[in-house]
This record gives C-alpha cells, sequence and structure tokens, in this order.
C-alpha cells in the first residue's frame, strides 16, 4: 500500500487527513491506469485534486461505488452513489 496526497504536495498538498488516501501500490504508480499515469481518470474520481482545491470540499469515489467527503477530523461524509 501507498499513502497519495491527493493534493499532491507539488502542488500545496499538505499531511492531514482530508488529503490522504491509501492506494494500492500499482494503482499508485505502476498500472496503466494508475494515479500518476493517467491523472485526468484520478481527478476524475477525486483521487487527485488541482493545486486551487480543497481536499476537504472534493468529493472522492470509495472502492464500494460511493462518493464522500473525507474531513480534517478523521470523520467521513456519505454524499451518495457513483
Amino acid at each position: 500500500m501507498a499513502l497519495h496526497h491527493r493534493k499532491l504536495r507539488s502542488r500545496g498538498g499538505i499531511d492531514e487527513p482530508a488529503n490522504l488516501i491509501w492506494i494500492h501500490h500499482g494503482c499508485h504508480n505502476l498500472k496503466t491506469d494508475s494515479i500518476h499515469l493517467n491523472p485526468r481518470k484520478a481527478e476524475d474520481k477525486g483521487w487527485m485534486v488541482g493545486s486551487w482545491q480543497d481536499p476537504q470540499e472534493t468529493p472522492f469515489l470509495t472502492p464500494d461505488g460511493s462518493f464522500v467527503l473525507l474531513l480534517n477530523d478523521g470523520s467521513i461524509h456519505k454524499l451518495g452513489e457513483a
């Protein structure tokens, strides 16, 4: 597993709960569909956010197909199905 910054450190991302997700290592860097090799798809899923975005306000697609907001207090706010 790899700890991934949704807002990359190079984009001003910091180590806070809303900005950090655990990703399978292959999905993070190695596979064709990985976050870093296909950033547009990762942005559509909320797995990567732009430098102008707040990770707390950007929905994140979970493995079960629902969208949630990850909050800096460690809580999760469920928004609905994808």
